[in-house]
């Protein structure tokens, strides 16, 4: 099977939630325990898609005054060192907690190798036994799997999580997101606002160990008011109007 490069369509603005500031930088959270707060809370922490439009918009500003920046994303992304088959299961342990993030590779991709696999934040949960972290999934059908650079640089960006996945370009380009990555077998969430490029750009870091601490931010609905018609408008004039004699 060959994961084909996807078409890269211009990136838009997305209607996003709004963020909400969990926890910022300093001290920060490890991801085990922001994850699980989140999940307390009810709340969905922010995806790359999400924390990247902050990152290249005026909101970038507002939230570096609440001390969030480097973030902590929402998806888990899962990749074998380069240049390795995939097979059956991806385990990734933490240097510093010796705790192994665990990873069943769906059976259609066992096979195959410099692949990027992506879980979005609603579709995966993770288990918990003793220093053992498994990511589990309801479905393969919820693994994107992605062509993954095997080299630092700059790509084009996927329209769905603006991760670094297509042709590599110019930093100067606007679809363009910087990759810095890790040689090693590797489970675990993406860190943004942590370094830049030569021109200022965020990278997408993605080899970060999950027991770092970095802020978070979650994603709460945007309140949409609903608006009156105009015949709602119109009767409610009417009624204060004065009765006529």
């Amino acid at each position: 099977m060959v994961i084909a490069r996807p078409q890269v369509q211009p990136i838009e603005r997305i209607h996003s939630p709004n963020l909400r500031v969990l926890a910022s930088h300093n001290p920060g959270l490890p991801f085990r325990e922001a994850w699980l707060r989140a999940k307390e809370e009810g709340l969905t922490i922010a995806s790359n898609a999400r924390l990247d439009e902050a990152l290249f918009t005026d909101e970038y500003v507002e939230l570096q005054r609440q001390g969030l920046w480097p973030a902590w994303a929402g998806e888990i992304t899962v990749h074998r060192k380069m240049r390795f088959r995939l097979g059956n299961e991806i385990v990734y342990t933490d240097p510093d907690t010796n705790e192994r993030w665990i990873f069943q590779v769906p059976a259609q991709y066992t096979d195959e190798w410099d692949v990027l696999f992506v879980l979005s934040p609603q579709n995966y949960t993770l288990s918990f036994d003793g220093r053992d972290i498994t990511v589990q999934y309801s479905s393969p059908d919820v693994v994107d799997a992605l062509p993954f650079p095997m080299q630092f640089g700059h790509f084009l960006s996927d329209s769905k999580y603006r991760l670094p996945t297509g042709n590599e370009t110019v930093e100067t380009h606007p679809d363009s997101r910087g990759l810095w990555r890790a040689d090693q077998d590797w489970v675990g969430p993406i860190v943004r606002g942590f370094l830049v490029d030569c021109v200022g750009r965020p990278l997408v870091v993605i080899g970060r160990a999950p027991s770092e601490s970095y802020g978070i931010a979650v994603e709460e609905p945007v309140v949409v008011q609903e608006r009156l018609s105009v015949l709602q408008i119109v009767l409610a004039i009417i009624r204060r109007l004065p009765s006529i004699p």
